[in-house]
């Protein structure tokens, strides 16, 4: 795990249970980063990160959650502010990051959800419009794990599964590789395209009302404001972990016709 990491310090890992690990890492820094770089894998299995605390015992420890990353798609355009994402993503767990990049028209949305990997992964969520119709949102993991297409569920696959009778293990799946969201190729240059079009759209703004004329009519100029929503941060000195199976708001800046 020390590879696939890439920490700089290392870290030491105890065995305390059978696929119950204590690592503790050498430097805060390199601790930090693996939190915050859940979910990660080995062998296409989840492996499970959570702090100590202290009045535990081996036995009882329990790794349910996992933060992903959920990317959101067909949403109706008037409903990507920031409340409306959190309101959706919270119907899978709790939200500990909503990713804008101020541009609300893209193909999805993404927030970090910390999901229970012991329920089957919802395949899609409903919600009402803001015209009172209901309409169905499709949903897509990053760096999704193994998980069995009869169940949904985390850390099995067929024979291993306890959820599925053996004759219903054949038939017709509701889940499958769809869920798995594509890696998200050339995101850094839309992200500095979109920056580059705001900073554009904010200097346009001002130099416009410099300008401006008392007596002279403009037209309406909008302008998308983004907000840093920061993930939550963890830090704990230890950390054990088991192997599993083997704002931004948009809002509108309009300078009045005068």
């Amino acid at each position: 795990m020390n590879q696939i990491w890439a920490i700089s310090k290392g870290a030491l890992f105890r065995q305390i249970e059978n696929g119950l690990f204590v690592v503790q890492f050498a430097h805060n820094k390199d601790r930090t980063k693996v939190l915050d770089g859940r979910p990660w894998t080995f062998d296409q299995h989840s492996v499970m990160l959570d702090e100590v605390k202290g009045n535990q015992q081996p036995s009882d420890i329990v790794l349910t959650h996992c933060p992903f990353w959920i990317r959101f798609y067909n949403l109706p355009l008037n409903s990507r502010t920031l409340g409306d994402v959190r309101t959706i993503a919270g119907k899978f767990g709790e939200v500990m990051e909503v990713e804008r990049d101020g541009v609300v028209w893209d193909k999805s949305v993404r927030a970090r959800v910390m999901l229970n990997i012991m329920k089957p992964l919802r395949r899609f969520v409903r919600i009402r419009n803001k015209e009172g119709n209901i309409v169905s949102i499709e949903v897509k993991y990053e760096r999704l794990p193994t998980f069995y297409y009869a169940c949904g569920e985390i850390g099995h696959i067929k024979r291993d599964c306890e959820k599925v009778a053996e004759e219903d293990k054949d038939s017709d799946k509701q889940w499958g590789s769809w869920l798995r969201a594509s890696p998200r190729k050339g995101r850094i240059k839309m992200n500095e395209e979109a920056k580059s079009f705001l900073n554009s759209s904010k200097t346009l703004s001002m130099a416009s009302k410099e300008k401006a004329h008392p007596n002279k009519q403009y037209d309406q100029v909008e302008n998308h404001v983004t907000e840093v929503v920061n993930p939550i941060q963890k830090s704990p000195e230890e950390g054990v972990f088991r192997l599993h199976g083997g704002a931004i708001e948009w809002r509108k800046m309009v300078r009045m016709k005068s």
